[in-house]
């Protein structure tokens, strides 16, 4: 009967986990929702980023965390990447710093050359003049014999 009474009186604290932010922006959560935050690269980058230029757009948002007592401060909210003022609306700006982002994936191999012959294998340089003087060979043979006066 007392865990009743007293479990009426306890205050929740509800924060939601951050959503997916654009590469170059964290994501942050508190009692008033999630949102992402433009970073920059000034403590490093974690294991498996690395410090590129970066387009975001942002906005300076004054807000508070919804907590209690809470007071509104000014946040860089990061909405979307960029490259240009066009990609961005409302009044984000495109920003362009260094952000710890993920490499670039590497270029894709070379599609291997197409066969050099009718079988589908691949030769070396050497194989086609090899063959050939393979092939010519029972003709000087042939003349050598006719050539005999026995």
């Amino acid at each position: 009967m007392i865990s009743l009474i007293l479990g009426s009186l306890a205050l929740a604290d509800v924060v939601h986990p951050p959503h997916p932010c654009p590469p170059g922006a964290g994501g942050r959560s508190d009692h008033a929702g999630s949102y992402c935050v433009a970073q920059g690269c000034g403590d490093g980058c974690a294991e498996g980023l690395e410090c590129r230029p970066t387009g975001l757009c942002v906005e300076e948002v004054m807000r508070d965390d919804g907590g209690r007592d809470s007071e509104p401060r000014s946040h860089r909210m990061a909405d979307s990447a960029c490259e240009t003022q066009d990609d961005c609306s409302g009044e984000a700006t495109c920003v362009v710093e260094d952000r710890c982002v993920r490499p670039p994936p590497p270029p894709p191999e070379p599609a291997p050359e197409p066969a050099s012959s009718l079988c589908g294998c691949t030769t070396s340089g050497v194989m086609p003049a090899f063959v050939l003087a393979f092939s010519l060979l029972p003709l000087a043979f042939r003349r050598r014999v006719t050539e005999d006066p026995r």
